[in-house]
């Protein structure tokens, strides 16, 4: 992806951009239907808060050790997902079926600092 500089410099008076300078372009764009990715490493809590005016459609979950990982609307439930997280292997669920936009999510393990998380909103 290009930076909104790089991408100027493409657009110049006289310049012709090429067919991969289009391509950064139009990659370096946010668009709608590709919902809106959001990435961090937990807080100590493992909670995460949901844009009330968003839904989200994915999450993934991936650490450097592996530990077993809870996702729930409340501490401790597991009510999203109850599942082993391998060592450097990411961890994908499909949580478009819940509504759960504007709630916290809770993740439970043993090391919450060593996760890292992305999730993708609508």
């Amino acid at each position: 992806m290009a930076t909104k500089a790089e991408i100027k410099d493409f657009f110049q008076t006289g310049d012709v951009p090429t067919e991969a300078q289009f391509y950064a372009f139009f990659d370096s764009i946010y668009w709608y239907n590709d919902g809106l990715a959001l990435s961090g490493t937990l807080n100590a809590a493992g909670v995460i808060n949901i844009p009330a005016t968003r839904e989200l459609l994915k999450i993934t979950f991936w650490s450097a050790t592996g530990q077993n990982v809870k996702l729930g609307t409340s501490v401790g439930s597991g009510n999203l997902f109850d599942e082993e997280l391998t060592a450097n292997t990411p961890l994908s669920f499909d949580l478009s079926r819940f509504s759960i936009a504007g709630e916290n999510l809770h993740l439970t393990g043993e090391n919450l600092a060593a996760i890292n998380y992305k999730f993708i909103l609508l």
